[in-house]
């Protein structure tokens, strides 16, 4: 359901890769890397059609140019089989659903529920997943002060959705001790005593 150090999608990605190893069977590693390569195509298409929605045709054609020309997002999303794949993937779709369904605008239940089930689809990906999420919490906090109007309703839904679908990560740290969480802060622990100790020298 989850690792210690990330949530579960790239295990998915590599269940695929191996669903296509009969036709690799003389080269595996390859079967392993074609789901990641087919979804950072999926994800070029879906950031140039969000970005034609909001600023059109001709920056949807330099935003592909520059996603396919991008060394390090087309080794870490479309070669190797790392969790930054369905990343890259399930963000653009996110941009892409923002982009015909901005935050601020009216949506039906329906809607409501598609857009938390993709910010749970984010959790599943990689922790960086999360920050957006929070950081969309805040945004929607901000705007419903501005407003004066909750929306409680659509709130529920978003919510709903996003368990729905973030729910193997949760039931996973809970029955482990909350250890992916625990991994993630003591790294950024260490990280910070080790820039101390170094500044201190």
């Amino acid at each position: 359901l989850s690792y210690f150090d990330h949530p579960l999608a790239v295990a998915l990605w590599a269940s695929l890769g191996q669903g296509f190893g009969p036709l690799f069977s003389a080269q595996p590693v390859r079967a392993l890397r074609l789901p990641s390569l087919l979804s950072y195509t999926g994800a070029l298409w879906l950031l140039s059609e969000a970005t034609r929605l909001w600023f059109g045709r001709r920056a949807a054609l330099l935003a592909c140019a520059l996603g396919s020309l991008a060394p390090l997002l087309f080794v870490c999303g479309g070669l190797l089989l790392l969790p930054d794949s369905p990343l890259l993937l399930v963000l653009s779709l996110l941009l892409w659903w923002l982009a015909r369904h901005p935050l601020h605008g009216s949506r039906s239940s329906w809607q409501s529920l598609q857009f938390g089930g993709i910010l749970g689809l984010l959790s599943l990906c990689k922790y960086q997943g999360l920050l957006l999420i929070a950081t969309l919490v805040v945004l929607r906090l901000l705007e419903s002060w501005r407003r004066r109007s909750w929306r409680w309703r659509d709130t529920a839904l978003i919510a709903s959705g996003w368990l729905m679908l973030s729910w193997p990560l949760w039931l996973w740290n809970g029955l482990h001790g909350w250890r992916s969480f625990a991994f993630q802060a003591g790294r950024t622990a260490d990280r910070k005593s080790t820039r101390l100790n170094s500044s201190h020298s």
